[in-house]
């Protein structure tokens, strides 16, 4: 990878202050409860974060039928249990009239004025019928299954408000997931997310079409998936890049997820068929297959940089992303922060530590096995253990071995909880 332009001397010399600080820090307790309903502590120091397991086994599905047919998302339905669903819908709407001050009656209108449901058909016309499953089995209309899958903009959005409120103090640091894989059909991600979002990971098994996906929480969050020959993983990028409206032609970002792994066999295929793909939120989406192809595609809307291709260099086995979209560094300094490079420096802290730690973990791990993406997984700073105030927390650790067609996954923090082994 190439090193970023930015002076990453200043980050390390100012975090590493921070920290020590941190450490040494009185704790005063801030409670925050999970999904699961299991509490931990956040105020305590970072490098004396609350060990207290939220959950300690994966759980796992199976359903028939495959994530392309209306049985299949009926089955879906029976699997996961019809209120997980009604509870997922809820959610979006309060985060939708939250973020953006619609209330349904008003996204209604927009999802039929910009023919969104026509656009998600066209897509994938398999996946628009395992959605069509969905709703015909919870009885939930499927115009309501879409805005729900639509969650990933919601966010977007809370997320883009709290950097414009953050830039006038000078002071966000953006954080979230971290990236790492190798050219050997091994791809990972560190999940790392609010401690609500904690306590309901979940494996899904589509025995028909031998894929399977990981869900956060909810139902319809399918971003981080494996079928017999592809690995996808995904961090955000929505700080500094937006997605295409739904009325711009947006596709949720699940849509993109499991139309590659219901369509592709390799990431150059992957590639060339979604280098013009529009998503509704600014993703970096990380894709291996079993012949060892890797890359990532981040997905911005056209009126910022358009999307990004990223491939290993020459010479380099594996490949990382954290939060920042890589190689735009200067145009992102140039105009958000008007040429300023030490506020940049502040703002990109700790995204830009853990993309440098990762890739220099990875050039060292010749052996390129899923035991060292693991030891990544478990080590600061790529590590989140949520302390010092921050809610943010690493929820799940997951990699994806194509070749044993093995899930390997951490449910909770992977330096207190056991990576399990889930295969067919």
């Amino acid at each position: 990878m190439k090193t970023s332009p930015i002076n990453t001397s200043i980050i390390l010399a100012a975090l590493s202050a921070v920290f020590a600080t941190a450490a040494t820090a009185d704790s005063t307790k801030i409670i925050k409860k999970a999904a699961n309903g299991v509490e931990v502590d956040i105020g305590r120091p970072y490098y004396d974060a609350d060990p207290t397991v939220i959950q300690d086994k994966t759980i796992v599905l199976e359903f028939k039928g495959g994530f392309d047919t209306v049985e299949g998302g009926r089955n879906y339905v029976k699997a996961y249990g019809k209120a997980a669903f009604a509870h997922a819908v809820k959610g979006a709407e309060e985060s939708m009239e939250q973020a953006l001050g619609l209330d349904k009656a008003e996204a209604l209108a927009i999802l039929r004025e910009s023919k969104h449901l026509e656009v998600m058909k066209n897509f994938n016309a398999g996946f628009y019928q395992f959605l069509e499953g969905i709703a015909a089995e919870t009885g939930i209309p499927l115009e309501d299954i879409v805005l729900a899958l639509n969650d990933g903009v919601y966010f977007a959005v809370g997320v883009n408000a709290v950097r414009d409120k953050a830039l006038e103090k000078l002071g966000f640091i953006q954080r979230g997931c971290t990236v790492a894989g190798f050219d050997n059909g091994i791809l990972g991600q560190n999940n790392d997310n609010p401690v609500k979002y904690s306590g309901e990971t979940t494996l899904v098994k589509s025995v028909d079409d031998k894929i399977m996906i990981l869900t956060i929480g909810s139902p319809l969050v399918m971003l981080m998936g494996m079928s017999e020959n592809l690995a996808v993983v995904v961090t955000t990028i929505d700080a500094f890049f937006a997605g295409h409206s739904i009325r711009d032609g947006g596709v949720p970002d699940a849509a993109i997820v499991m139309n590659a792994l219901l369509s592709y066999k390799t990431v150059d295929e992957v590639i060339a068929h979604n280098k013009e793909s529009k998503m509704n939120v600014a993703l970096s989406v990380t894709f291996a297959d079993k012949a060892g192809g890797l890359g990532t595609i981040e997905f911005n809307a056209k009126q910022f940089v358009g999307n990004i291709v990223i491939r290993p260099g020459d010479g380099e086995h594996y490949i990382a992303h954290t939060n920042h979209p890589r190689f735009t560094e200067d145009y992102i300094i140039r105009t958000w922060f008007s040429g300023n490079e030490a506020t940049a420096n502040q703002m990109f802290a700790n995204t830009f530590w853990r993309q440098r730690f990762a890739e220099q973990f990875l050039q060292a791990s010749a052996g390129k096995k899923a035991e060292e993406i693991q030891q990544l997984f478990k080590t600061y700073p790529v590590l989140i253990a949520g302390s010092d105030g921050s809610n943010f927390r690493t929820t799940v650790s997951v990699i994806w071995d194509i070749n044993t067609q093995t899930a390997i996954i951490a449910p909770d923090r992977p330096d207190i909880t056991e990576y399990q082994r889930i295969g067919w």
